[in-house]
């Protein structure tokens, strides 16, 4: 037997029913757990190592100054004097005034003694030196003045035929200084006032021709010195 429901609970289902139907359908959100990391800050840890010194031990050699011969005390107090003298500087005029006699030295290298002859330069060398009145020491001596002219040079192995050279002419003097040595008042030492000096370079069948460089090293010094002595242009 079916069973009729109320009029009122009827009305009620179709309104419901109805209302239902007209809404949109409804999004379910579903909540999911997040995992939170946190960060979290680092320590750095700084480890020092603390030194602890070490104590060494070094054996140290004793020295004994040894004995000094009576020459080597005199060479000491001489250059101790040098060391402590007054050092003046002079012109060309200067070291050339009142020069009227000098020794004349010539050095030629071995490597080109058979093109230039030593004897040569220094025989042309006393004839300028003579034309200005000046006289030559046959011996050397010691209290004159020295003027030395020298030409040096080699062959060098990467150049075998080029002779590269050094030439140059100077003048030397003698000085005395107090040795402060008793019984021993002076030393002396030879000391350059004067000096012309040139650098080159020649083939070997050029090198003969070194043989007259002498003369423009000696025309400097024979100016120099025309300057320093004008009377002697007279002689």
């Amino acid at each position: 037997m079916n069973k009729v429901l109320p009029w009122g609970v009827a009305l009620i289902a179709v309104i419901v029913a109805a209302v239902s139907l007209n809404q949109p359908p409804q999004t379910i959100i579903k909540e999911v757990p997040t995992e939170v990391i946190r960060e979290v800050p680092k320590e750095v840890i700084r480890e020092v190592i603390k030194e602890v010194p070490k104590e060494v031990v070094k054996e140290v050699e004793k020295i004994v100054p040894a004995t000094l011969t009576d020459l080597q005390k005199q060479a000491i107090q001489l250059g101790l004097n040098v060391a402590q003298s007054e050092w003046i500087l002079a012109s060309s005029q200067d070291v050339l005034k009142g020069v009227v006699t000098l020794n004349v030295a010539v050095m030629v290298d071995d490597a080109i003694k058979d093109h230039v002859k030593a004897d040569e330069l220094r025989t042309g060398i006393e004839l300028e030196l003579r034309k200005l009145g000046i006289s030559i020491n046959e011996k050397p001596d010691v209290n004159s003045p020295t003027l030395h002219y020298t030409l040096e040079g080699a062959y060098f192995e990467f150049e075998p035929e080029i002779f590269t050279y050094v030439e140059s002419l100077s003048l030397t003097r003698t000085v005395y200084l107090p040795s402060g040595v008793p019984g021993d008042a002076w030393k002396f030492l030879n000391v350059e006032v004067y000096s012309s000096t040139a650098f080159g370079r020649a083939g070997k069948t050029k090198v003969v021709e070194l043989s007259r460089y002498y003369e423009k090293r000696m025309k400097t010094f024979l100016n120099a010195y025309l300057k320093a002595n004008p009377v002697s242009s007279t002689k």
